[in-house]
């Protein structure tokens, strides 16, 4: 079994509880029963999600900026294999949601120097 008993009724009470969010990744009940069912290959806004929360705990520990962790939908974009907006998002949103927010602070105070 993949889960342990208590993550799989974890993974079942979010399916239940709705869309679930995390910097701009959606998680919904379809999400989920990738991973209650398995079987299946997990699909982007999955992928996408695990890895906002996998930084979000770093930042949590005072981990980051030394690492981030980009979005599945930046290849497409960079390639031209998919364009912005819609479902892929917009490629600078996609990096900013990947570095910091400590980072994204910086930036913005330093624009905010330069336009001054």
């Amino acid at each position: 079994m993949l889960f342990t008993e208590g993550e799989l009724d974890a993974i079942q009470r979010a399916s239940k509880a709705g869309t679930r969010q995390i910097r701009d990744s959606d998680i919904g009940f379809n999400d989920f029963n990738v991973l209650i069912e398995g079987g299946r290959m997990l699909n982007s806004s999955l992928v996408n999600a695990l890895a906002a929360q996998i930084q979000a705990d770093s930042e949590a520990q005072g981990e980051s900026p030394a690492f981030c962790v980009l979005s599945s939908w930046l290849g497409p974009l960079v390639e031209n294999a998919e364009k912005e907006g819609g479902v892929t998002g917009l490629f600078d949103l996609h990096i900013q949601q990947a570095v910091s927010r400590h980072f994204n602070a910086v930036l913005s105070d330093a624009q905010q120097i330069e336009g001054t």
